[in-house]
């Protein structure tokens, strides 16, 4: 994966955007540097501000605790940004914004980057349902992938996250998904609670999975052994 690095930069309400979101007085700006801009930094210091790193900055900036920046005073005009942000970059909306920079990021820097930026937006948008879906499937693979130890706190989290989901109103390709997901999550940590959950939230199709699922959640049945690999759906 590419590498990057989240640059907090000061600057004034002099500069046409920062006055446009409304900052008073001088804010720091969470750029998310990567390629040649990253370079460029390295090299001479000097930063590219544009859309496309201001969106990523903040979304991954949201949750980041610089030590020697007011990251508070910055936040509250993160929304306004994101308003400002998606028509510049052609987006009819800040939710398709977000998802947008969530698949690019997915794909350049994988799912443990999108899904933090998918859970910062989440802070934004608390109820989209499509960042929901996507931030809880970037957290399972993110885990598949470094095959988290603490698997249980992750499976927590997305039953925390899949209780936020309008699920019925996801196309068939999410609901079939997440109902696997959903599967392996409650059985492992809230066995008495799976059934409902999904006769509540999924019908017959959405749990008919492909061949090496049903495998997969057969032997977990079986051994009541829990793996990431064992159960990817990579």
């Amino acid at each position: 994966m590419k590498e990057y690095s989240l640059v907090w930069l000061p600057m004034s309400p002099e500069v046409g955007f920062i006055a446009a979101i409304g900052a008073r007085e001088k804010i720091h700006v969470p750029l998310f540097l990567s390629g040649d801009d990253l370079a460029a930094f390295k090299r001479s210091g000097a930063v590219n501000f544009n859309p496309v790193t201001l969106l990523y900055g903040i979304l991954y900036g949201i949750s980041d605790r610089a030590p020697t920046v007011d990251r508070s005073l910055s936040a509250r005009y993160f929304p306004k940004a994101l308003d400002l942000l998606a028509p510049e970059l052609k987006m009819p909306d800040v939710e398709t914004l977000i998802l947008t920079a969530g698949a690019n990021i997915r794909q350049d820097f994988g799912s443990a980057v999108s899904a933090i930026m998918l859970r910062n937006g989440l802070r934004i948008l608390p109820e989209s349902n499509k960042i929901l879906c996507d931030c809880v499937v970037d957290t399972w693979v993110a885990a598949e992938q470094c095959d988290d130890p603490n698997h249980t706190s992750v499976l927590k989290d997305i039953i925390s996250m899949l209780n936020r989901i309008d699920i019925p109103s996801l196309a068939p390709p999410f609901r079939k998904c997440l109902s696997y997901i959903a599967t392996v999550a409650f059985a492992e940590v809230a066995p008495q609670m799976e059934g409902a959950f999904i006769l509540e939230h999924f019908s017959h199709d959405d749990l008919d999975w492909i061949q090496k699922e049903k495998d997969q959640i057969a032997e977990y049945r079986r051994t009541k052994q829990f793996s990431w690999k064992a159960l990817s759906i990579e």
